[in-house]
């Protein structure tokens, strides 16, 4: 009655292998690396460090001459064991002044309500560069980029095993399935 054909991912997964250094080879047979980004926290900056902040990210688009892809991966948190921990710190210190355990009661209701309403989020940063050639020029890129971002007062950790890659491309399936 069906005859549709059914493809399986392979088919269409761009991907054709990760070597065990995580490098992602392509079918087109691009070479495709993965930098882990640790972001900073913006909002607590003055306004000063702000401004040489966004400066420095200006910098980093005039500078580099190669396409990059930027990836924010967004997951909800469950914070029930940082309210258990905090709890349980609570209980441990039961002769402390009043003021302080009216102060540790709320913080804990209102991490239970962010917890309830699922509004805590983790935020992981991706960049993705993608070479058509040579495997050295892809690790000066790299390199390129790391530093740029250093000055911007980002770390960032090149995804260099194939274990890790796999983890990576599975949790964004992962997400998009549970959405």
């Amino acid at each position: 009655m069906f005859n549709k054909r059914i493809n399986s991912i392979q088919e269409w997964f761009c991907i054709e292998d990760i070597l065990e250094n995580g490098t992602i080879i392509t079918k087109e047979n691009s070479r495709v690396k993965i930098l882990k980004v640790e972001p900073i926290n913006f909002f607590l900056r003055s306004e000063m460090e702000k401004e040489v902040i966004l400066n420095s990210y200006k910098n980093i688009f005039k500078s580099i001459n190669f396409d990059i892809q930027i990836i924010i991966q967004s997951t909800k948190e469950d914070l029930s064991s940082n309210i258990n921990y905090i709890k349980s710190k609570n209980e441990e210190s039961l002769n402390i002044e009043s003021s302080r355990a009216k102060i540790l009661n709320n913080y804990i209701e209102y991490i239970e309500s962010l917890n309830q309403i699922k509004k805590s989020n983790n935020k992981n940063f991706y960049i993705v560069v993608k070479e058509k050639s040579e495997q050295n020029q892809i690790e000066e890129k790299i390199s390129k980029i790391k530093e740029l971002l250093e000055r911007c007062g980002n770390k960032s950790l090149e995804i260099n095993s194939k274990e890790e890659i796999i983890k990576i491309i599975d949790s964004f399936y992962k997400i998009r399935r549970i959405e």
